[in-house]
């Protein structure tokens, strides 16, 4: 047995340091010196326990893994960072604070939804079923309750932000019930409901689930409790239309707004127009915001931030339908 095979057995069953001045890397049995582990290691030689040493390239590839490991462990961290300073980014420019405030509609054909919305935000218990509504979380997540439906959306506030390209601008609690209800529909269609039951041909459209609608769908869903279709007038124009009919409407409606003018906090109202004439539109949904003895004071979706005032006789002529709610009842 050669002097190398001893060294190797001895290196095996006694607990010796092999030194060399090579450095750390496997060293050559014939050039190493074995003394006891209780002696000093001479000061210009590198001492090396047996169980330590290592060929290089196995160290080098630990020392890579490890390296690729810890700028991995940074760049997660980083990544998580930046996630989350986008996010706080994203919580303090979504405002939500469960108020109906100035918008406007968007490309889509939702006026009845905005003006819902809106309709319902002026009396105080109105505004006080929007705001229980609507809900933030330290997330920035918003939830949106629809008692009427028993059912709640939840969306992120990316997706709050994104939806303004498509939907209203400005008030994101308006948004929020706009997009709420979006899915409402679009869960109505995969289940073949028709939203329009008076009109079997009316189906909601799964590309553009917002158009068709009243108002009187956004009491519904916000409160529990079914609108007041308090009167629709059809144009004396008509071939159809009974003039009494008619003029009986116009009456009608005359009353209710004097019930608005005397509860201006009672009621949310909706009214739509017969033709298009000065800033009344056609086939478009307006909130009532106040009546005087003179005029009726209406919001357009369109723009929020103005009232327009609409004299009483001109209102009365040509007003087509007004949907009424009643807040201070109870909701289901």
């Amino acid at each position: 047995m050669g002097k190398n095979s001893i060294e190797k057995q001895n290196y095996a069953n006694n607990p010796k340091v092999l030194f060399t001045k090579s450095g750390y890397t496997r060293p050559d049995l014939n050039k190493l010196a074995i003394f006891d582990y209780n002696k000093t290691c001479p000061k210009d030689k590198t001492a090396i326990f047996i169980d330590k040493i290592h060929n290089k390239a196995v160290v080098d590839a630990e020392e890579k893994f490890s390296e690729k490991a810890a700028a991995n462990f940074k760049k997660a961290l980083i990544l998580n960072k930046a996630k989350e300073h986008n996010e706080a980014i994203e919580r303090s420019t979504l405002r939500i604070n469960g108020k109906i405030e100035n918008f406007s509609q968007g490309p889509v054909y939702d006026c009845w939804v905005l003006t819902g919305a809106r309709a319902l935000a002026s009396p105080t218990n109105g505004a006080e079923i929007i705001k229980n509504s609507i809900s933030q979380n330290k997330n920035g997540r918003v939830t949106v309750k629809l008692p009427g439906y028993n059912e709640s959306y939840t969306f992120k506030s990316k997706q709050i932000i994104k939806a303004e390209d498509r939907l209203s601008s400005g008030d994101d609690d308006a948004r929020v019930i706009e997009m709420a209800v979006e899915q409402h529909r679009l869960k109505l269609v995969k289940s073949g409901y028709n939203i329009l039951e008076e009109n079997k041909n009316d189906l909601i459209d799964p590309d553009s689930p917002l158009d068709i609608g009243n108002a009187g769908e956004i009491f519904t869903a916000l409160t529990g409790r079914n609108y007041d279709l308090l009167s629709e007038v059809e144009p004396i124009e008509s071939s159809t239309t009974d003039w009494a009919d008619h003029f009986s409407s116009k009456k009608n409606n005359e009353k209710y707004l004097s019930l608005i003018q005397k509860n201006p906090d009672k009621y949310a109202t909706s009214i739509s127009f017969l033709k298009e004439r000065g800033p009344m539109l056609y086939a478009h949904a307006y909130s009532i915001k106040s009546v005087d003895n003179y005029s009726v004071n209406i919001v357009n979706p369109l723009n929020t931030s103005k009232e327009v005032k609409i004299l009483k006789p001109d209102f009365l002529d040509n007003c087509s339908e007004m949907i009424m709610l009643d807040t201070s009842k109870k909701n289901k």
